[in-house]
């Protein structure tokens, strides 16, 4: 379904505020396939404000009109939108203005936007990207705009700055690419070919090669012979709000953002508490096109995978925030035993393995001040359909468990939650003990690579109540609370080896 939406705000770096949105929209699954040039145009109803930039834009999506309006609502607040002054100063403001033909005015949803006709700031963007678009019982967005232009107070001038490229999808250009090898018949295609017929370049065409392969696909490919498609993937299951939502959960994932596409899932959670989102907030996404990993770094995240981060209010001081990474670690352990039956283990500090590899990642942010924590967002990616390329790493399914995502993206909300209450409840210890019992770390001979660049060596005996490495060195027993932690084979007559003892500290 075509549906154009209106972009604007007078806000801070006005132009910078319309990028982002931009940007925030196609990372919910909105394909864009058109957009405007921005103008700069005169506030309407109050004047005693900054002038707007104003853009529209044109997406294709299969979202009923409800839903889109919630991934608006949804953006508008991710970027520090206050809805306080009736036609006063804003960050930004997304109006869903057109749906196609569809007409509704129910439950505070009104299409086509009721106001439209009367808008220059968004008439004129509309008619340049759709000049023939029938406004229902008014006239074309041609029309309206030249009526509308020509009154006072309704001033729009186009802003100095380039106009945006002409869109092209990442997804429509895959879909192209994919559609091209089937109607191949099993024949190789050359790469220049295929870049010349999609218009895009060979290196773009390699890159979308490889993804489809993440994707499942089986696609060789030799130099001089081209790529053919030998096998299809398995279909993916959609991750979608109304599959997710679970009215039973206490806390997290009471209120829910499910995207197709983000850049970082910790990232938009972390923005979403910095504007005040509730305790328990969950944001779920099919893949990550910037994932972050620990000490700053990349975490491949492809299509394939649930990628879950959450906004988390506990009532702790900061020093005792490390209790939440074994938390979550413990929580996706327990979620995929309970919904797959393989038994996975623990890496202290926050790895999930298999065997075969590794099959989560668990990242801890923390946002606090001196003697309180603000808000801690908790992220995890599981590997379910899929894996990275090139890494040590897992997949659910390669392990032998054929679980859709939804599935799981449901099991890890469920235990997170029921894990977090216990913490709020008092029960740390109980959830210590459990942590403790899957630690493939404890009993391990390790050497300990610090943050700051030293290594220790000995035997890994046990963890501190706030999740600290204790490390048996032979003669002390040091404590480690970060660092990159790798298995050794015990040295040779070591106590804790022999013995297997975990003192407890």
């Amino acid at each position: 379904m075509r549906v154009y939406l209106g972009l604007g705000g007078n806000m801070g770096d006005r132009a910078a505020a319309l990028a982002e949105a931009v940007d925030r929209l196609r990372a919910a699954g909105l394909e864009l396939v058109a957009a405007s040039r921005i103008y700069e145009t005169e506030p309407q109803g109050r004047r005693d404000q900054a002038w707007f930039l104003n853009q529209v834009v044109a997406v294709e999506t299969q979202r009923d009109p409800a839903a889109v309006l919630g991934i608006l609502v949804d953006i508008e607040q991710a970027m520090g939108r206050r809805r306080l002054v009736h036609w006063g100063p804003r960050i930004i403001d997304l109006d869903l203005l057109l749906y196609g033909d569809r007409r509704m005015h129910s439950g505070g949803l009104d299409v086509p936007h009721p106001r439209l006709h009367e808008r220059a700031f968004a008439l004129v963007p509309l008619a340049e990207i759709a000049p023939e678009t029938e406004i229902p019982g008014q006239g074309t967005a041609a029309e309206l705009a030249r009526l509308r232009r020509a009154e006072p107070g309704q001033t729009v001038r186009p802003w100095p700055a380039r106009a945006p490229a002409p869109v092209r999808s990442a997804g429509s250009t895959r879909a192209g690419l994919l559609e091209r090898l089937r109607m191949g018949g099993g024949r190789a295609q050359s790469g220049s070919d295929l870049a010349r017929e999609l218009g895009v370049s060979r290196a773009a065409v390699w890159k979308h090669v490889r993804r489809l392969r993440v994707e499942g696909y089986d696609i060789p490919g030799t130099s001089g012979s081209g790529y053919v498609l030998r096998g299809e993937a398995g279909e993916l299951d959609p991750l979608t709000s109304a599959d997710l939502t679970d009215g039973r959960r206490a806390r997290v994932g009471r209120v829910l953002h499910v995207l197709h596409s983000v850049d970082s899932t910790n990232f938009l959670a972390r923005q979403l508490g910095l504007a005040g989102t509730a305790d328990g907030t969950a944001v779920v996404a099919e893949e990550q096109t910037a994932g972050r990993g620990r000490n700053g770094r990349g975490f491949l995240s492809p299509v394939g995978g649930v990628y879950v981060s959450v906004v988390l209010r506990p009532q702790l001081p900061p020093a005792q925030a490390g209790r939440l990474t074994l938390l979550g670690a413990l929580a996706v352990c327990e979620a995929i035993e309970g919904a797959t039956g393989l038994r996975p283990s623990i890496k202290w500090p926050n790895d999930i393995l298999l065997p075969g590899g590794k099959v989560c990642g668990i990242l801890l942010e923390m946002v606090a001040r001196e003697d309180c924590v603000d808000f801690i967002v908790l992220g995890a990616g599981v590997n379910v359909r899929s894996c990275p390329p090139g890494v040590d790493a897992i997949s659910l399914k390669a392990a032998g468990a054929d679980i859709g995502r939804a599935a799981m993206a449901n099991a890890i909300l469920d235990r997170l939650d029921a894990d977090y209450v216990a913490l709020e409840s008092g029960r740390w210890p109980d959830l210590l003990s459990a942590w403790r019992r899957r630690c493939s770390t404890l009993g391990q001979a390790v050497e300990v690579a610090s943050v700051g660049g030293g290594t220790l060596a000995g035997i890994a005996v046990d963890v501190s109540l706030e999740g600290a490495l204790l490390v048996d060195v032979g003669d002390a027993v040091r404590t480690v609370f970060a660092g990159d932690v790798r298995h050794l084979r015990p040295p040779a007559g070591h106590p804790a080896a022999a013995t297997g003892q975990r003192p407890r500290g």
